[in-house]
């Protein structure tokens, strides 16, 4: 059984593109919330989640717009969240947190996917443990970091950090969605990554989509006839 503590702190970021950001804000603590995580030898680990504010360079409500600006635009299922990490393979340089997995391809509608292509997925935010965050910050970042750790018991007792962004959804192993990717230029250079945020993947139920800015059921159908 595992329950959480989480005590989010709001940071603003402006992005350049909606694909990748490669910078870490530490700023004041807004509103807080904790989560406790009961692991499987009955041990509590406590994260901490910074949420983020993104300024994207696109509207991502705007299903023509995420088409235009996507390489790759499919449904699939997720088959596994791997892990997280906060390093570029590709630059060798510390990045925004992100998450990694594995997902299968079905319906295609922009790319050169086949169905049932597996393919590696990353995609912002994610959970580190509180010694590699802290790895990845910036001298000034550590300061304000390490100060805030004094200052915040909340902190202070975490064991883990969460990454993430307002809005922002979670995705789960075993759903379905409509995704917009990229080709990875960040991270490893093996996968495909997520655009868009919230915009960049829409879970499924059948015939039905989810609007993440309505949070209303839209017909699958009505959907994918806009992906042109």
């Amino acid at each position: 059984m595992k329950s959480r503590k989480i005590f989010p702190i709001i940071a603003f970021i402006m992005v350049g593109t909606a694909i990748f950001i490669t910078l870490s804000v530490i700023v004041s603590s807004a509103n807080k919330e904790y989560v406790n995580e009961q692991s499987q030898n009955n041990d509590t680990i406590t994260s901490y989640n910074i949420t983020s504010v993104a300024d994207l360079a696109i509207d991502n409500s705007d299903l023509k717009k995420m088409f235009d600006n996507s390489e790759y635009v499919a449904i699939l299922t997720i088959d596994s969240i791997d892990g997280a990490d906060n390093y570029s393979y590709i630059n060798h340089e510390y990045v925004f947190p992100y998450s990694f997995g594995s997902a299968t391809i079905h319906n295609v509608y922009k790319g050169d996917f086949r169905d049932n292509d597996k393919i590696k997925f990353y995609r912002l935010g994610g959970t580190l443990p509180i010694d590699k965050y802290r790895e990845g910050l910036g001298v000034s970042e550590k300061a304000k970091f390490d100060q805030l750790r004094k200052n915040d018991p909340n902190l202070e007792s975490a064991e883990t950090i969460t990454r993430s962004f307002k809005n922002d959804i979670k995705i789960d192993t075993g759903k379905t969605y409509l995704g917009f990717l990229v080709k990875d230029t960040t991270y490893n250079g093996d996968g495909l990554s997520f655009i868009g945020f919230e915009g960049g993947i829409r879970l499924i139920d059948g015939e039905k989509v989810l609007n993440n800015f309505t949070n209303e059921w839209e017909p699958l159908n009505d959907v994918t006839n806009k992906l042109q």
